[in-house]
């Protein structure tokens, strides 16, 4: 069997942010065309500013879609939310732990958000209901084994799971709503938010397709009205700026990966770091460039960070730094600096030698 899963949709009113609800539709859509019957939403199907949940259910409760089944835990931006919120057939919405057989392969544990406590403290008081079954974890929270899992918006920890206490019980996959980026390993995954609330949420977003069959998920793309994007562009005072600059934004748009449909869902942020000697010029390049592209800038590109130089002798030993750091395939995690970075830094150095 498989199973479609999603979390982090925060859902206002469809007046507010119709793209969310659209980007839930399209996962509605997706799983009928693909014959997939149940959805799991991990958590936040609502913002914590919402308090209606009727044109949720209006869409649920459309005859295209009301033969799909919908389990939901509630996750840290649900606290309005109780058994008796939904009345349509077809939601099953979970406020406690609870252990479901929703395949004849494995059984699927459903574990709610609950302030102050830890996943491994629920964990703990369903252990021997847990022994010697093929079972599922679905939570809402943070995994603390990872220093780059962790939810930009709030502080803290919200009901945390460790590596240990997967370790300990055993789980077949663990999918966790409350971090926005979507991630995978071989037992945890976070699905991601499927349409991006601001700029921070970066890309295509997608969904979890799991088959309770063979243990393995697959990643299906959503059609969504607004993808963002956020790239900051390394310049040099080069002989020729214009299609220097125009090469690499070549090369980083290509790498998006966009169609030309989804292209004009996008909006971009650009920040412009380095030297110039014409920074009026290096503005109507990108500005032409992302136009005939058909994508939309957020706000006007930020050039704060551009100096002025003419000095082209020290723009080609950039260029040989820069062309040295390609070569040394340098990791780029969150939490170590991008090759722009180290880039900036060695022009820093040369032009002020």
């Amino acid at each position: 069997m498989r199973i479609a899963i999603t979390a982090d949709v925060h859902l206002t009113s469809y007046k507010k942010n119709p793209e969310r609800y659209n980007a839930l539709e399209n996962i509605l859509v997706q799983m009928v065309e693909d014959n997939i019957r149940k959805l799991i939403i991990a958590g936040d199907l609502f913002d914590s500013s919402c308090d209606n949940p009727g044109e949720f259910e209006n869409l649920i409760d459309n005859e295209k879609y009301n033969h799909l089944i919908i389990y939901i835990i509630p996750g840290n931006h649900d606290p309005a939310l109780s058994r008796g919120t939904f009345t349509s057939h077809n939601i099953h919405f979970l406020t406690n732990p609870e252990l479901i057989n929703l395949s004849e392969d494995v059984s699927f544990f459903f574990l709610p958000y609950s302030a102050g406590t830890t996943q491994g403290q629920v964990l703990a008081a369903f252990q021997k209901e847990l022994e010697n079954k093929s079972w599922i974890l679905v939570a809402h929270g943070d995994y603390r084994a990872s220093t780059n899992l962790r939810n930009p918006y709030e502080a803290g920890y919200y009901m945390p799971l460790s590596r240990r206490e997967i370790h300990m019980y055993h789980p077949l996959k663990v999918f966790l709503g409350h971090i926005h980026v979507p991630f995978d390993s071989d037992l945890l995954h976070y699905p991601g938010s499927p349409c991006g609330v601001d700029i921070s949420e970066k890309g295509i977003r997608s969904f979890i397709i799991y088959d309770t069959n063979t243990n393995k998920i697959k990643r299906q793309s959503i059609r969504t009205d607004v993808i963002y994007f956020q790239e900051t562009l390394t310049v040099l005072p080069v002989e020729d700026e214009v299609n220097y600059l125009r090469d690499l934004l070549e090369r980083r748009i290509s790498a998006w990966g966009l169609d030309e449909e989804q292209k004009q869902a996008c909006r971009a942020r650009i920040i412009v770091q380095g030297y110039s000697n014409n920074r009026q010029l290096v503005l109507q390049t990108i500005t032409d460039y992302v136009t005939q592209e058909n994508i939309s800038l957020l706000e006007p590109v930020d050039l704060s960070k551009v100096k002025i130089s003419d000095d082209v002798m020290r723009a080609d030993i950039v260029l040989l730094v820069q062309e040295r750091l390609y070569e040394m395939c340098l990791s780029e995690n969150e939490d170590e600096p991008t090759i722009d970075d180290y880039i900036l830094s060695a022009m820093n150095q040369i032009y002020r030698g």
